[in-house]
């Protein structure tokens, strides 16, 4: 028998078995916090102030408004999927649950659907002086992605920041168990637009890092650039006519 296949079993039933331990392990540390994954997403849309910046930008400044609309989906989404792709605590007893910041008076609202495979949540979110989010997040079945656990999750969602500018978002991400380092990270694309005419696509990569630009008519007016979960940067690049400035 060859040597490299007498230890190549053994070898594999170690990194598996670490695998199995390591997910066990996380199983048990996840179970105990007591939150579902649909009390998580509420807690993290109420952190708004990214929508407060983006509507001070308006309505001299439309790029940097979409970036700030960025900003905020990016920070929401990683506040609110630790323990997801294990399919931790995706089940509640209640059909909605609604939060209200204390200090900015948002109110966040999330309605769970059933218990499946494509668990979908509906959320909402309404600030005092106007702005408002809605969207829908769905979650794919979990699978191994290398030896990680992950899960697909989808959102799309719309803002509207004044009664004249709104902005629509997706995402396709898929979310995994850094099981080393008890953290669950994401990598995938944030595609978003705005009704007047910007456009951007950010990519997320496995270490976290964020690179993108915002373009407007073929022109590239921003950039898109950091770390999750909290290192986010607009850049303006070449700002078009109708925001004033020259480069």
């Amino acid at each position: 028998m060859d040597i490299n296949k007498r230890i190549s079993l053994p070898v594999v039933l170690v990194a598996t078995g670490a695998t199995a331990a390591a997910v066990a392990a996380r199983l048990y540390t996840a179970k105990r916090s007591g939150q579902n994954v649909a009390e998580v997403l509420t807690e993290a849309l109420l952190e708004t102030e990214a929508l407060r910046e983006a509507a001070r930008c308006l309505p001299d400044s439309s790029a940097t408004a979409l970036g700030h609309c960025a900003d905020y989906l990016l920070r929401f989404t990683a506040a609110s999927i630790e323990g997801v792709p294990l399919g931790l605590n995706l089940s509640s007893s209640q059909p909605s649950i609604t939060k209200h910041h204390p200090q900015t008076q948002a109110v966040a609202t999330v309605v769970i659907g059933a218990n499946s495979p494509t668990l979908r949540l509906d959320y909402a979110v309404a600030l005092p002086d106007g702005p408002e989010v809605r969207g829908t997040r769905t979650f794919g079945t979990t699978h191994l992605s290398g030896l990680m656990p992950a899960r697909p999750l989808t959102d799309t969602l719309q803002i509207n920041l004044t009664g004249n500018y709104t902005v629509q978002m997706e995402t396709e991400i898929d979310v995994f168990e850094n099981l080393i380092g008890w953290q669950t990270r994401c990598k995938g694309t944030v595609v978003l637009r705005d009704n007047l005419g910007n456009v951007g696509r950010i990519q997320i990569t496995p270490d976290g890092s964020l690179m993108g630009t915002i373009t407007r008519e073929g022109r590239i007016v921003g950039r898109v650039e950091g770390k999750m979960p909290s290192s986010f940067r607009f850049r303006p690049y070449e700002l078009s006519a109708e925001e004033g400035t020259n480069r």
